[in-house]
């Protein structure tokens, strides 16, 4: 029995090793910490230490060094013949260890007549080692480096789970090499013929190792009758093992939680911050922000994902369902909800890490319809996972949505989607994106390396901020047949292009001229509200221009890029020359004026005095022709009109809402309808291809409204017919 033997292939001998921590304990919250002085030795009862303890099974191969283990703790231990069970048999996740052995080497201390009996039964023959070196000890030292490494310095909750779920790291480090330095080469490759042997099925198995009462200094042999194989599992802290919805909620506590949490995020020490995090959630498992806060500080993907999972779950239940239907819309302007939100963003990003991009996916759309303003920058990573799932409706929508994006981030994505659906306009997209960071392409085409690890932070424009969009969206690039090479082609024409030069004169140039000439006729007063006027229609080229531009001229418009030999960079009104204003005045009369500007009557004659006068002036310096000329001035005459009139319209709609108690009624029908009909105290409005719908209304506002106007209503079917429950500013022109 103290024969050692020396092993000749893999699978001859195994060691079977069980081993109490002196460093690693669990405290009374339950959860693992490291002592630096040794504590005593374990000589006796294994289950009579002072401390609940750490407690390493491990079997191994003495031939080649492969080894299995597992880690319970000295008040749940694993019965003897569950650990030989689990080391042995086929098929589970650990499966690159398995097969019975033909001789087990057995420590003296851990040895039992009926784990003898049992091996036996098994043909396994056992022996005891003459020394701990022999038994294979030193491979304690180096288990239980690894297992401080990984679970207590990448993780934030130190469980005895925790070092179980790092097995398979562990594993890689100590067990795979490159070569001969591979004890799973060593193993694998030294297996004789009939191993691995084979192993009964569990009962049959455990049947085989006697009952016995025998005492067996705390460590059983099998588990107790009516056990079967199941065992007590060491206990978890009450804020991860209770489900919340269990636990009570006090605000009262949350608010003392809170204040942990801010002491553990001042915290100078990592364990101090980790400890601090935990006491706030023992105190009250509702504090998300700690969840968030242990999630930061972990590099276990499985840990942050149940962290963030919590702690969105317990922001959830503290903030209510109610809250959700008052502030959906708006919930970044509201602190509390912040810790909330972040752990939702935290979450989705640990799904994709996952592969699980739909889960993420519907994460994502719920942020954006709590925050539509997303302050989180959500919809670059909604943009890129429907990028991954080829949900190219979806995107389209997302796009129009922020459709005035300039960030790199949803340009890029915008340029792949369009080249994906084919509708001609990638290249302006693409165009823009490479205006808003020129060092993207060269990510994308591997040109320059994406670090291994991504940047922490970003300028917008800089090299970190393409690194990053190409470590996370470079898939979806690689995977869309025809875009690489499109963005090659793109990117090399795009750096040949010559600089952009202003039409001469242009729009500003034009116009400041036609402001220089009203001054010697005008008054202080009057001149103000033209220049007020001028600077709007100058404003509103710049931003809705573009709409009525050639491709070729889009194409030039998004180039925006300083020039190389001066400062200036162009918008709409100095890139372009005058010929391009009479297109857009019905845009800028008929919306811009109505739904981007607030102002009063007065500048709103003065605007279509100013547009009638600007027409004539254009035309006689040969800058439009007589025909442009006319209608400008027409629908300026228009405009002196009718805006005024309807921006009464929409103060006396503002007052019928708000003076009217709230409309109550089954349905709804929401929409930009058109004045079709008006008669006394009657309105007939109609959306799309539907019959007009007849509202009543007092007689004040159906004489201020004209047939062909534009309102967007929310209206509501009374018991006495259709009302207005919601009205908007009114479009005249």
């Amino acid at each position: 029995m103290n024969k050692t033997p020396a092993a000749g292939f893999a699978n001859e001998i195994h060691q079977l090793l069980v081993s109490v921590s002196r460093h690693l304990y669990l405290t009374a919250r339950g959860l693992v910490k490291y002592q630096e002085k040794p504590m005593e030795p374990v000589t006796g009862n294994f289950a009579c230490s002072r401390k609940e303890r750490l407690v390493y099974y491990v079997l191994r191969d003495a031939y080649s060094g492969n080894f299995i283990f597992q880690v319970a703790t000295t008040a749940a231990m694993i019965p003897l013949a569950d650990f030989l069970y689990f080391g042995w048999k086929e098929g589970k996740e650990e499966d690159h260890f398995r097969g019975l052995p033909l001789s087990l080497s057995v420590p003296k201390r851990i040895s039992s007549p009926g784990l003898l009996t049992g091996l036996r039964r098994l043909d396994v023959e056992p022996f005891h080692p003459s020394s701990g070196f022999a038994s294979g000890i030193r491979i304690l030292r180096d288990l239980e480096e690894n297992l401080c490494f990984e679970a207590l310095g990448r993780s934030a909750i130190h469980t005895v789970d925790t070092f179980n779920n790092c097995k398979s790291k562990v594993y890689r480090f100590m067990l795979e090499g490159a070569g001969r330095d591979s004890k799973l080469e060593q193993w694998r490759g030294n297996l004789i013929e009939g191993h691995p042997r084979a192993v009964p099925e569990y009962r049959e198995f455990i049947s085989l190792f006697p009952a016995t009462a025998e005492a067996n200094k705390g460590l059983p042999l099998v588990a107790s009758p009516g056990e079967g194989s199941a065992r007590k599992k060491p206990r978890l802290p009450a804020f991860l093992a209770e489900p919340i919805e269990n636990i009570k909620y006090s605000p009262e506590k949350l608010a003392r939680a809170g204040e942990l949490l801010g002491k553990a995020m001042e915290a100078e020490y990592r364990d101090t911050l980790l400890r601090l995090a935990c006491e706030a959630l023992e105190l009250s498992p509702y504090c998300t922000g700690a969840y968030n806060l242990l999630a930061e500080e972990s590099d276990c993907l499985e840990e942050k994902t149940a962290l963030y999972r919590r702690g969105a779950r317990a922001g959830e239940l503290s903030l209510g369902e109610l809250f959700f239907k008052k502030n959906a819309g708006h919930f970044w302007g509201i602190m509390e909800t912040r810790p909330y939100m972040r752990a939702l963003e935290g979450l989705a990003g640990c799904l994709c890490e996952q592969g699980r991009r739909t889960e993420a996916i519907d994460i994502y759309r719920e942020m954006l319809r709590l925050n539509p303003a997303d302050n989180q920058g959500i919809r670059y990573k909604l943009a890129l996972r429907l990028l991954d799932e080829g949900l190219n409706h979806e995107l389209e929508s997302l796009f129009r949505t922020y459709h005035q994006e300039e960030s790199c981030f949803m340009l890029y994505s915008m340029a792949l989607g369009r080249f994906r659906s084919g509708d001609g306009s990638e290249n302006i997209f693409l165009r823009r994106a490479m205006r808003a960071n020129k060092h993207v392409p060269a990510y994308l085409l591997g040109e320059e390396r994406v670090p291994y690890r991504l940047p922490d932070y970003f300028v917008p424009g800089s090299e970190e901020e393409a690194q990053i969009y190409a470590g996370e969206a470079g898939r979806a690039w690689r995977e869309t047949g025809g875009a690489l090479d499109w963005l090659r082609e793109r990117w090399t024409a795009y750096r040949k292009e010559a600089p952009v030069r202003a039409a001469s004169p242009n729009i500003a140039a034009v116009l400041q001229e036609f402001l220089e000439e009203q001054a010697g006729r005008l008054g202080e007063k009057t001149l103000g509200k033209y220049e007020n006027a001028v600077e709007l229609l100058q404003h509103c080229l710049n931003s809705y221009g573009h709409q009525y531009l050639e491709t070729a001229e889009q194409e030039m418009l998004e180039r925006y890029e300083e020039d190389g030999d001066n400062e200036e960079k162009f918008n709409f009104s100095t890139l372009f020359g005058p010929e391009k204003i009479p297109g857009i005045v019905g845009e800028f009369l008929g919306y811009f004026m109505v739904r981007k500007v607030f102002c009063g009557k007065d500048q709103l004659r003065t605007t279509g005095t100013v547009i009638k006068k600007l027409a004539g002036w254009l035309a006689d310096r040969g800058y439009i022709t007589g025909e442009e000329a006319e209608d400008m001035a027409a629908k300026a005459a228009e405009a002196y009109r009718e805006l005024p009139a309807a921006d009464d319209l929409s103060e006396a709609l503002f007052e019928l809402v708000e003076s009217s108690p709230p409309v109550e009624g089954d349905e709804e029908m929401e929409d930009l309808f058109s004045v079709v009909k008006v008669e006394p105290g009657k309105l007939y409005l109609e959306a799309g291809a539907e019959e007009p719908v007849v509202v009543a209304v007092p007689r004040r506002i159906s004489s201020l409204c004209c047939e062909g106007w534009m309102i967007p209503l929310l209206l509501v079917k009374t018991a006495s017919g259709w009302r207005i429950a919601e009205a908007g500013r009114v479009y005249p022109i």
